[in-house]
């Protein structure tokens, strides 16, 4: 098939202008080197490419649609889809879509198969991995349709196909489809171990899925014995040698789960004579993660394994899917196996008997950027403009040739940033229907992004901190969230594990402390629609109507449990005792 010959080849100009010559049904396509307009790119932003080259058809332009390979110096990177978005802004000019074919000079084995589209003033890009080391199944499916006998209408028909090929929700469709029947037969195998019961085996099935789906983002950054594909290798060898005697699960997968990335330098099956020696020196050096995401659960001292044949058809399912380790934004999305598709794919899991669904990335930026914009209206002590505000926040429309750096971002004293950096540094934002994440993650998205614009507006010291260590202080100081079901929070945990780690710098890979922090205290399992206990109110936005002497122990608890956030602490039995002793002392005085 066309599709596959190219995408999964390293890049060449002539090939992939056959390619899209076939999704637009044009043929006469013209080049020139546009190379000369990288002038006009701003300096400032150190985002001009090295070449570029446009490929026309007069047909294009009445279509308002533009082609063009771009070669990005060898510093540039690659996996920077904002910049990306902003050079293809620019190329296209007054043109509504545009195909791009992104890939850094001497490096054509990996490249991005992008398309990009202007809704109002704003671009959005959407893409696809391609190149020789690139799984390229999610882009095959989708723009199969293309390389069929089917014939369009008209080019509006085809415009309209374009873009449910580069659709997020086309994709996490097909995804969803072909994961729910292997998840249902993996639940179906371990239901004996519970007397029958539905729910505690897809609990064992579901911890095994997110632990498998973690370390995929784990070893595309190469923490895994350098090795972007160790866990298929890792299955592979066992499947070649003692595939049928069902022996995996027990032998292999929980030595990795429990053992090699949940501790640090320890040696990783003592007595376990059924996984080879070489492997066990290989997990032994694994970064330790920790978190709570790795620690065994209840529902697994059950004696539950998945037989081999199960685990074959979910790893052949996952593995010819492509990961990436870029967290989607509003204007730019990734089309591969990404956090956020994965938020998609849980969410319907979670929520397949109650028809909820997974609230669109772009709906909830928008709701987390105007709650934080009416927060500080109403919560500044410096007499800050609304105006200003929504500045901060939102970016303006502007007349579409505008650049990221021509942006307004409000008009602040030194002492008005100060006053909102230290709103938000201690807000306490709660979702008290979490489901697997959307919500907290984008909020954790825009208050990142809005305090380093301060922060950098004055020269703080603290906007020259990794991402990681900021992602983590907003998760530990700021978010809260609340599910009534328990899987639904691990999913949600598991969606902010992955956000954080993504960001996780490689000097942590032999970090002798766990990088992920717990979580258990962050998003509670619970019914936030009860408020109240007989006649005593737990309200949500303040806190309950308590004695002093309580409050004290309520800071002296809120310690502790940030100490187990850090895993300073390692065991939160002693921390549930005084939790629970503080909320009956609440009930008693009630009570009396």
């Amino acid at each position: 098939m066309i599709s596959e010959k190219i995408l999964s080849q390293k890049f060449d100009a002539q090939n992939f202008k056959k390619f899209v010559a076939k999704i637009l049904d044009f043929h006469d396509f013209h080049e020139i080197d546009k190379t000369d307009t990288v002038e006009t790119f701003p300096k400032n932003l150190e985002i001009a490419p090295k070449k570029i080259t446009e490929f026309f058809d007069e047909k294009l332009g009445e279509n308002s649609f533009g082609v063009f390979v771009v070669e990005l110096f060898e510093s540039e990177n690659l996996s920077a889809a904002a910049r990306r978005r902003i050079i293809a802004a620019k190329l296209l000019g007054a043109r509504r879509y545009g195909f791009f074919a992104f890939f850094v000079a001497g490096k054509t084995h990996e490249w991005r198969f992008s398309f990009v589209e202007k809704i109002g003033a704003n671009s959005v890009l959407r893409e696809f991995h391609a190149g020789e080391n690139e799984s390229i199944r999610t882009a095959r499916e989708q723009l199969g349709v293309f390389f069929e006998d089917r014939k369009f209408e008209n080019f509006v028909e085809r415009k309209r196909e374009i873009r449910n090929a580069f659709s997020v929700e086309k994709v996490s469709d097909k995804f969803y489809k072909n994961f729910f029947p292997i998840f249902q037969e993996m639940s179906t195998e371990v239901r004996s171990n519970f007397d029958g019961d539905q729910k505690r085996a897809d609990d064992f099935a579901l911890l095994f899925v997110i632990r498998v789906m973690f370390l995929g983002f784990v070893q595309k950054k190469k923490w895994l014995d350098d090795d972007p594909k160790f866990l298929k290798n890792f299955w592979e060898n066992y499947r070649e040698n003692f595939f049928g005697k069902n022996e995996f699960y027990e032998f292999w997968a929980t030595p990795l789960f429990f053992e090699s990335v949940n501790s640090f330098g320890k040696k990783v099956g003592l007595g376990n004579e059924k996984l080879p020696e070489n492997w066990k020196q290989k997990l032994q050096m694994f970064p330790y993660l920790n978190g709570g995401l790795f620690s065994e659960h209840a529902v697994e001292k059950f004696g539950a394994k998945l037989s081999d044949a199960v685990v074959d058809k979910f790893f052949a399912f996952l593995f010819s899917y492509n990961f990436t380790i870029e967290e989607n934004k509003p204007s730019e999305e990734s089309l591969e196996l990404n956090p956020e598709l994965l938020g998609i794919i849980f969410e319907r899991l979670v929520n397949k008997a109650d028809g909820a669904v997974y609230t669109p990335r772009v709906e909830v930026d928008f709701m987390c950027r105007i709650a934080l914009v009416k927060f500080l209206a109403r919560k500044n002590s410096s007499e800050i403009e609304t105006r200003d505000l929504y500045e901060l926040f939102f970016r303006e429309k502007g007349d579409g040739k505008n650049f990221d750096a021509d942006q307004k971002d409000g008009s602040f004293s030194e002492n008005q940033i100060k006053n909102i950096l230290g709103i938000l540094e201690k807000i306490a934002i709660a979702d008290p229907a979490v489901g697997s994440g959307a919500f907290p993650v984008g909020m954790m998205q825009v208050l990142d992004e809005i305090e380093q614009i301060l922060r950098e507006k004055i020269g703080d010291e603290n906007s020259q901190k990794s991402i990681f260590d900021r992602k983590k202080r907003i998760i530990e100081k700021n978010l809260y969230g609340v599910e009534v079901k328990n899987w639904a929070v691990w999913i949600c945990n598991l969606r902010l594990w992955i956000s954080l780690f993504i960001d996780a710098p490689d000097e942590l890979k032999n970090s002798p402390t766990p990088i992920l922090p717990n979580l258990d205290f962050k998003i509670r399992c619970g019914d936030s629609l009860v408020q109240k206990i007989g006649s005593k109110n737990f309200p949500v936005g303040r806190h309950a109507d308590i004695r002093k002497h309580l409050k004290q122990k309520i800071v002296d608890l809120k310690r502790m449990k940030s100490d187990f956030f850090q895993n300073k602490i390692k065991d939160s039995w002693e921390i549930k005792t005084r939790e629970l002793a503080i909320f009956r002392e609440i009930l008693g005085d009630e009570i009396s």
